[in-house]
């Protein structure tokens, strides 16, 4: 699973997958004309010529001068309506028994147990709690639950960061060896477990590690193709890969495809996390940034990875950031936190609850707002450091001995309305301002 890995994902296909995976079942649903008719509509300024054809010659005979003919210009043609393939990621730390029970009600086509990853000689890390995970009693179960259901496993393998990717990948012989010994010790194990299929996750590649990350895939799918001699495992046919929205991650997908990959899991999340501005984690049409779901559709199809190949991620969580005011769009006052639906059923199923449509991200959201008592008087009164840190502390009413000067208005927290009014000679109620939050989860 990629990049923010977080919980519950849906996926559209062209044909067919955030930071880091997500914390609950993630669940992606490929539905190819979603991403085929998003392709092709960005693309619409993309055409290719279609001239009539050219006679031999003006004699009929062979060698003679062909016509000069002047191509037509013409649209690419929309692509045609697919399948659906509902594709979930499982990650490990949610690799419970309840989870397993679960998904017995859980119509997956293709449960990806995620993940295992390699030790710095290229072998198989056993002592991950990945590993131990998916190898263990409770992995074996999923595996052969899901397969009682007539559902797919993927086995999934990770590799994330640039430095670990050069010495995977890199032109270096040493790396050549490492990503033979990866290939072989990946293919073994998902033999030894029965899976269906894998998954490479690789994250950060660079440009200068590409042919070394074909050459795993090369590797890795020959081995799957033969087992051990004397084995019973049945051959695997089926990779695929995960890869980034950015141009990075179409280049790393074309060179997965040109290397025989089936398939192609575009992480389409993400756009917005925890440090960004506030908006839809996959917005069609980004309104703070020139980068979205439609500009890495484009990207991925003119850089030339299949669209056959492609599953379009998209997810089914969001993020909530504390903001200066109800207005969409309103400046973010601090760090976001994931926010996922299935932890707030009560709130988002209350009577009234109306979330607000952002048309152009094609995103849900909705603002929450709380009293937070300012601070008090006091000579010593000050703002928090921070909005949104509680009650401040107050130090009472201020004894008078006579008239006291107030010391004017008492600053407070960038961006949240209300202010206070220095030392004043009464203990009436402390004035409140307001903390609004602002939730974007993908409709």
């Amino acid at each position: 699973m990629p990049r923010h890995h977080g919980p519950l994902r849906r996926g559209a296909t062209e044909g067919w997958r955030t930071t880091r995976v997500a914390r609950t079942l993630t669940l992606v649903v490929g539905v190819t004309v979603a991403t085929g008719a998003i392709g092709w509509a960005a693309a619409g300024g993309v055409f290719e010529a279609r001239g009539a054809p050219t006679s031999s010659g003006p004699s009929g005979i062979a060698g003679a001068s062909p016509a000069l003919v002047t191509p037509t210009p013409a649209p690419t043609a929309k692509p045609p309506i697919g399948g659906t393939e509902l594709y979930g990621f499982l990650p490990y730390w949610e690799m419970t028994p309840t989870m397993a029970s679960y998904l017995t009600g859980v119509p997956v086509s293709t449960l990806a147990l995620f993940s295992v990853s390699s030790t710095g000689s290229g072998a198989i890390k056993t002592n991950a709690i990945g590993y131990r995970r998916i190898t263990g009693s409770l992995g074996r179960g999923l595996i052969a639950d899901a397969k009682a259901r007539d559902q797919r496993v993927d086995l999934v393998f990770t590799s994330f960061g640039y430095s670990a990717n050069d010495k995977l990948f890199g032109p270096a012989p040493a790396a050549r060896q490492r990503h033979e010994i990866a290939a072989s010790s990946l293919a073994a194990l998902a033999l030894e477990l029965g899976v269906d299929g894998v998954t490479i996750d690789a994250e950060q590649v660079h440009a200068s590690d590409l042919d070394g990350y074909g050459a795993f895939l090369e590797d890795l799918r020959f081995d799957l193709g033969h087992p051990a001699a004397g084995s019973t495992a049945r051959p695997i046919g089926t990779i695929s890969v995960a890869t980034t929205a950015d141009h990075e991650g179409a280049t790393v997908a074309l060179q997965a495809v040109n290397a025989g990959a089936d398939r192609v899991f575009l992480m389409g999340y993400d756009y917005h996390w925890s440090g960004s501005s506030a908006g839809a984690t996959s917005p069609i049409h980004s309104r703070d940034t020139s980068h979205d779901l439609t500009t890495s559709i484009v990207d991925y199809v003119q850089t030339g990875v299949p669209r056959a190949r492609i599953l379009l991620g998209l997810p089914l969580y969001g993020m909530s950031w504390q903001v200066a005011g109800p207005e969409l769009g309103d400046a973010v006052l601090g760090k976001g936190t994931s926010f996922i639906p299935s932890q707030h059923v009560a709130e988002l199923g209350a009577k009234g609850f109306a979330p607000q449509s952002d048309d152009q991200e094609t995103a849900e959201w909705f603002v929450t707002s709380t009293a937070v008592p300012s601070p008090g008087p006091g000579p010593s009164s000050s703002p928090p450091s921070s909005p949104g840190l509680g009650p401040v502390p107050t130090l009472g009413p201020v004894p008078t001995l006579g008239p006291v000067p107030t010391r004017g208005p008492v600053p407070t927290p960038a961006g949240v309305p209300g202010s206070s009014t220095g030392l004043a000679p009464s203990a009436g109620p402390t004035p409140s301002a307001i903390r609004y939050v602002a939730t974007f989860y993908d409709s």
